[in-house]
């Protein structure tokens, strides 16, 4: 079996920096999907700068997190004082819980986001979500039943071999790793009994490439990382997820703690020494689109 490659940007649409980033990794690197933030502050440029790129793959990444929502009249229960959602994914897992009736109110929503997206002419290939809400089982069954309504193949399993995250120790060198390293163990984790339990087998319903990578790496994904993702790539489709973009005023307002990362991201996705790590391991890097 022939390894195959997608590099897939979150985010597009967050800022003009980050669209510019994102588009200039597709150029002259070897991304070739993005995924739309129908929420975001520059969804609109977003999409004209696809328009100027056809051949970059478009999907939907879905938010019930830091962002206003689509259709805040649904929403009232998931907002703060300023009416954006709240940051904290666990209070939103909380919630979906606790109040009876919002799992159908967020499919409103998640539906309201991929109407957007469709209204701009933009037929999206696959749905990721902000945070990886998705992957808690109730919302799973909504976004993959939405997946299939819609008929976009593919849905982000963000499920990461754990031997990625012992070798990434090697590539520390950040005082802050340590904390995100305990961080991510516990991700993996909480989601790997979520998913045992309800998420797996309903993955039979919609498609998902077979191996994920790039969640351990969040924040450190330079041009080290990425040459050793891509050599320890196994045969089948790996989807490599990446946050790449310009350092912008705007992004420094947003709610994320990605910043000075996305430029390093950009210098490692457009670098040689990756393009030639992809070409001695006999790497094909294709899309979601292509992979339909």
């Amino acid at each position: 079996m022939d390894k195959r490659l997608i590099v897939c940007a979150d985010d597009f649409g967050l800022t003009l920096g980050v669209n510019n980033g994102i588009v200039d990794c597709y150029k002259n690197g070897i991304l070739r999907s993005a995924s739309l933030l129908a929420n975001g502050p520059e969804l609109d440029h977003a999409v004209e700068l696809s328009r100027e790129q056809p051949g970059l793959d478009l999907g939907i990444h879905l938010s019930l997190n830091d962002f206003a929502p689509v259709c805040p009249e649904i929403m009232q229960d998931l907002l703060d004082g300023r009416g954006f959602f709240f940051s904290s994914y666990l209070k939103v897992i909380k919630k979906t819980c606790l109040i009876p009736g919002l799992g159908r109110r967020i499919r409103g929503e998640f539906r309201c986001q991929i109407e957007k997206i469709l209204e701009k002419g933009v037929a999206p290939s696959h749905i990721n979500s902000h945070k990886h809400l998705h992957l808690f089982p109730p919302l799973w069954k909504i976004v993959s039943g939405l997946a299939r309504e819609y008929d976009i193949p593919y849905v982000r399993y963000p499920v990461e071999r754990i031997e990625n995250l012992s070798w990434l120790l090697k590539h520390k060198g950040n005082r802050k790793f340590g904390r995100k390293l305990l961080f991510f163990g516990a991700f993996f984790l909480f989601f790997t009994l979520w998913h045992s339990h309800g998420t797996s087998r309903s993955r039979k319903v919609v498609k998902s490439p077979d191996y994920f990578c790039g969640l351990y790496a969040t924040g450190f994904l330079n041009e080290a990382v990425v040459s050793d993702l891509i050599k320890s790539m196994r045969p089948g489709l790996t989807e490599l997820m990446c946050h790449p973009g310009y350092l912008d005023d705007d992004l420094k307002q947003c709610p994320t703690r990605l910043l000075h990362s996305r430029e390093n991201e950009i210098a490692a996705l457009c670098s040689a020494r990756v393009k030639q790590a992809v070409k001695d391991c006999k790497v094909e890097v294709t899309s979601f689109y292509e992979c339909r």
